[in-house]
């Protein structure tokens, strides 16, 4: 006979239940309680995680009825009749109340065979009162366990992804990462999306506002072949973020530093991924733009004034690239551009106005 055995209808890949039943896991095989979870369905990643602390089985492997002490239940009681137990018990997960759930209690029903229900919080308590007129016996928050999470470490680039840019180099240094079990995630941001065999490598399309992910940052890396003064790098330093970089030549003369910079061998020969990741989050630096001389050679004084573009809506007559939006557009697609280019792009009859935005 088992002692405890909880019931779930279907593990899903990810959510609150799957949580609260690894927690649960991990409570009783840290305390020597026993614990036998049992389901329906699975999703075989969660049922591996959970397997580590606990008994975790198909319902169809189960010899019927299933004999145990305390029988317990979370929303489906859709196999209540397969257990013989002293104790059914039910736990109320959810606010029944909430517009998202109305009609959810009516519409599955409810098992007289449950003696007892607890609820993870008071407020899922009155309500779930409220909609069954069924007593709840009292409230048992969700168990937790929090562990000495590694800190992520964050690193961003900012290029083209061409030969010159270092594309072997960052395949090499994402492998070396991942092979060393380095917590990190590298945002890029770069004209096409290269395949880096990894999944905490995100690309993210180009764009002109990269200052406020550099700032965010614990790196920024740039592993070129060469560069004449790499913005990349530059902007890095003045905004306090350290930078993973190549030898580049102008690297004395960009004011790049031991105290800010780690500097990798072209070859990657000198690459210590815990050193990198040890050290993120732990650089403290001053760095002064370089002085520049061009408002001296700049003469003449300005009449520009800014002029808000009017854009237009207008309707495409056929299919065609869209040399600005570096898209094809659809024949019948509404989109909006400059009036200018509207004017342009119809009166090569390629489309037709729409009207004002």
């Amino acid at each position: 006979m088992y002692c405890n055995v909880f019931y779930q209808l279907h593990i899903n890949n990810i959510g609150g239940i799957e949580t609260f039943l690894y927690e649960l896991a991990r409570l009783s095989y840290k305390h020597g309680r026993d614990l036998t979870i049992v389901y329906r369905t699975g999703d075989p990643a969660q049922i591996a995680r959970i397997s580590r602390y606990c008994r975790i089985l198909p319902l169809s492997s189960m010899e019927k009825p299933i004999k145990c002490h305390k029988a317990f239940f979370n929303y489906a009681v859709d196999a209540i009749d397969e257990f013989e137990a002293d104790e059914y018990i039910q736990i109320i997960h959810a606010d029944f109340k909430s517009e998202i759930l109305q009609g959810w209690i009516h519409n599955n029903p409810q098992s007289d065979k449950i003696t007892t229900r607890y609820a993870v919080s008071a407020n899922n308590a009155k309500s779930y009162e409220e909609v069954t007129n069924r007593l709840v016996t009292g409230i048992l928050y969700n168990p937790i366990q929090i562990d000495c999470e590694p800190r992520i470490m964050t690193l961003v680039s900012a290029q083209r992804m061409s030969g010159e840019k270092g594309v072997q180099r960052i395949k090499q240094l994402v492998k070396l990462f991942d092979s060393a079990r380095i917590p990190y995630v590298w945002h890029i941001f770069a004209d096409k999306v290269v395949d880096m065999g990894s999944d905490n490598v995100m690309f993210h399309k180009a764009t002109l506002d990269v200052r406020k992910w550099i700032k965010y940052a614990d790196y920024t890396v740039l592993l070129s072949d060469t560069e004449g003064f790499p913005y990349t790098v530059y902007e890095s330093l003045c905004l306090g973020t350290p930078v993973i970089v190549t030898p580049l030549l102008m690297l004395d003369e960009l004011g790049a530093t031991p105290e800010n910079s780690i500097v990798v061998n072209f070859d990657m020969s000198n690459v210590d991924v815990q050193s990198i990741y040890e050290k993120s989050g732990m650089f403290h630096f001053e760095y002064k733009p370089k002085p520049d001389k061009w408002l001296d050679l700049l003469t003449g004084k300005s009449t520009y004034k800014y002029v808000e573009p009017e854009y237009v809506k207008i309707r495409a007559s056929m299919r065609y690239v869209d040399t600005v939006l570096n898209r094809t557009v659809e024949a019948g697609e509404v989109y909006a551009v400059t009036k200018e280019r509207a004017n342009l792009i119809v009166n090569k009859g390629m489309a037709s106005y729409i009207g004002e935005t």
